[in-house]
């Protein structure tokens, strides 16, 4: 039987588990948090639950009248989560000393009952993962459409960036970027085997997360480059991405073993993913999926050994470069996934000429837009960093330009028809870009007014400063995380846009 009457079981497999994985570690985050805690029943059963409805609804989605895989895409996919959750679960299966100084000498100590720990989590992720598709499976009453499960897995690639970006803009936010002072370990230990008991200091609670779901949208890109890439057999940009992760790797190397100057290995790092990006944007204009997927595996790599520099160096210029080229990445796994729901999507209709129009439209002021939106990003991270008063007029200033270009845009889309399902699609693209736009502008008011009002920049408190830092600002956290996700959103619904309307200029 072909893939359309019995569902590959790997791929819709692989999507649900990732998908599941992204869901419940943005509930263990939350169920985590400084003060909130949950304990571990409570825990574990909602995140049991997050898993349930995954693999329920990934179920439903890989069901065929006449065969019953659901409960086995449930398996697969509960056995793929619970290898990506050991990444979570090693805070737990460690030794848990009171405080960072206790930590010496059992940096990575497993626990004695921790293999029986581990065996338990996949059993239960199994189980819990087999029920939700066989419910899913029997709950599914109609024929779904064809699925693309490499589309649908580079949005859950996609949307695996957007976590950690708010989580890295609450680090910002709440001056916790200095709370672990070593770039690659954290306090001697390996990321995944930091003990949870330390995390109760909130600052090094965030900053370590976030070190921990950039090792998450590492690994979903990675996988999803090796999807893609095995596909088209594109094995010369595989050699050239190595390549070029290995010329990243050794220039941090040898900058963490002080044997190259901080800016000879800045130099060298910022022109890899300087070609990179270059590249990706060729890769976009010639709709090249494969040499987009291994390009954004080197952007994620560099974006992470640059935040790996920001916390060895002490360097605020690294950290508005970290900062700013993150956003520069979540837009480029946006244009990525865009183009591979185009491609293995296709729509066969032609649309109304309204709908073209619209879309002409928006392939001419996309890249505007999206250029814009870049400008405005650098401007306000500036700020964020330098607290320069400065960047924050001409943050303000160009706000006004950015908002009306994207309401311009936003506007014309919104004129397309709504019964062709490109029309549909524009006409939401649309109406979603005027409501970002109108909520960030909203969200960027208030950050401003609350900045304003605590008035002059924080320094920023390192390691052995923490038991005297200054309390944490919750309100001005939230609302400039706020805005700075919805920026972040924004400029991936742009990419979105342009992308997609230059595809389909070129189709139509």
């Amino acid at each position: 039987m072909n893939s359309r009457e019995n569902p590959p079981l790997l791929p819709s497999s692989l999507v649900v588990g990732f998908a599941a994985s992204v869901a419940m570690w943005c509930g263990w985050y939350v169920l985590h948090l400084p003060g909130f805690a949950a304990g571990s029943k409570a825990s574990a059963l909602m995140l049991g639950l997050v898993l349930l409805m995954v693999t329920a609804f990934g179920g439903a989605q890989a069901h065929k009248p006449g065969h019953r895989e659901g409960w086995v895409v449930g398996l697969i996919a509960g056995l793929i989560s619970a290898a990506i959750n050991l990444l979570l679960l090693g805070s737990k299966v460690v030794e848990q000393p009171a405080t960072t100084a206790d930590l010496e000498g059992l940096n990575n100590q497993l626990r004695p009952d921790a293999p029986v720990i581990v065996l338990g989590f996949f059993a239960f992720s199994a189980v819990v993962g087999a029920l939700g598709g066989f419910v899913g499976s029997a709950l599914a009453r109609t024929r779904p459409r064809h699925e693309s499960w490499l589309a649908t897995f580079s949005i859950v690639a996609a949307v695996s960036f957007l976590p950690l970006l708010v989580v890295g803009g609450i680090v910002t936010s709440t001056d916790s970027g200095m709370a672990v002072p070593d770039s690659v370990t954290t306090y001697g230990s390996l990321s995944f085997l930091f003990p949870l008991s330390l995390m109760a200091e909130p600052r090094i609670y965030f900053e370590h997360t976030h070190r921990l779901f950039g090792t998450l949208v590492g690994l979903t890109t990675l996988v999803l480059a090796v999807w893609v890439i095995g596909r088209s057999r594109a094995w010369g940009w595989l050699g050239l991405c190595i390549a070029m992760i290995g010329g990243l790797l050794l220039a941090f190397a040898a900058r963490h073993a002080d044997t190259l100057d901080q800016t000879p290995a800045i130099l060298v790092m910022g022109s890899i993913v300087a070609i990179a990006f270059v590249l990706m944007i060729w890769g976009i204009v010639r709709a090249k999926s494969a040499q987009m997927a291994g390009l954004l595996v080197v952007l994620v790599v560099g974006q992470g050994l640059f935040g790996a520099l920001r916390v060895s160096e002490i360097s605020t210029p690294l950290a508005m470069a970290h900062g700013v080229l993150a956003q520069l990445v979540f837009g480029a796994a946006a244009a990525l996934a865009t183009l591979l729901n185009i491609q293995d999507r296709p729509v066969q209709a032609l649309p109304p000429e309204q709908t073209r129009r619209s879309i002409r439209s928006a392939s001419r002021l996309g890249p505007w837009v999206v250029a814009a939106l870049i400008l405005q990003l650098i401007l306000g991270a500036g700020y964020r960093h330098t607290a320069s008063h400065a960047f924050l007029g001409g943050h303000v200033l160009f706000a006004v330009f950015v908002a009306a270009l994207a309401i311009v845009i936003g506007s014309q889309l919104s004129t397309s028809e709504r019964y062709s399902d490109v029309g549909q699609r524009s006409w939401r693209c649309g109406k979603a870009l005027i409501h970002l736009v109108s909520l960030q502008v909203v969200l960027g008011v208030v950050a401003v007014a609350l900045v304003a009002v605590a008035g002059a920049q924080r320094p920023i408190p390192l390691a052995h400063e923490l038991e005297h830092a200054a309390p944490l600002p919750m309100m001005e956290a939230f609302f400039a995380t706020a805005h700075q996700a919805t920026g972040a959103a924004l400029l991936a619904l742009a990419v979105t846009i342009a992308v997609a309307s230059h595809l389909r200029s070129r189709q139509h």
